[in-house]
């Protein structure tokens, strides 16, 4: 006998199937048709202790003043990109092919950050960003009247 339900429960599964294979393809990074990784989200470690925040992202073969970070409305944002062009010039050939790969990654931070005074630093292919937390503000009382 048919049972409405178990349809329902083999299209949930389905779909289960479907979004986890694609958040598995997003960690490992999307690939074009030539199966040349393009983009890759960077791993990440993410330290909070009473003075700061302290992020470190895997980004691997990226030269360092190819990154770029920005802060806008608490969203931290880093990007970077990994250019290769190969030339060769041999009796009667020449090539000339170029490649294109890059990291990008955005993380939300907590309303008490302080990212103008946040600082970065990039050593042996991990980036490290420290973000001071924000003095906490006194409390105001107002007159009533």
């Amino acid at each position: 006998m048919w049972d409405p339900f178990d349809e329902i429960n083999k299209i949930k599964r389905e779909m289960d199937k479907m979004f986890d294979d694609f958040f598995k393809r997003s960690e490992r990074g999307f690939s074009s048709k030539t199966g040349i990784k393009d983009f890759s989200i960077p791993l990440s470690d993410v330290i909070k202790n009473n003075n700061e925040i302290v992020i470190n992202l895997d980004m691997p073969d990226v030269d360092k003043k190819d990154i770029i970070l920005s802060v806008r409305d608490n969203i931290l944002e880093v990007k970077a990109e990994k250019k290769h062009e190969a030339k060769i010039e041999k009796r009667g050939m020449y090539r000339y092919e170029r490649s294109y790969s890059g990291f990008h990654r955005s993380l939300s931070l907590p309303e008490n950050v302080d990212s103008d005074r946040m600082k970065s630093e990039y050593k042996d292919g991990v980036l490290k960003i420290i973000i001071p937390k924000a003095k906490k503000k006194e409390l105001k009382k107002l007159v009533i009247r």
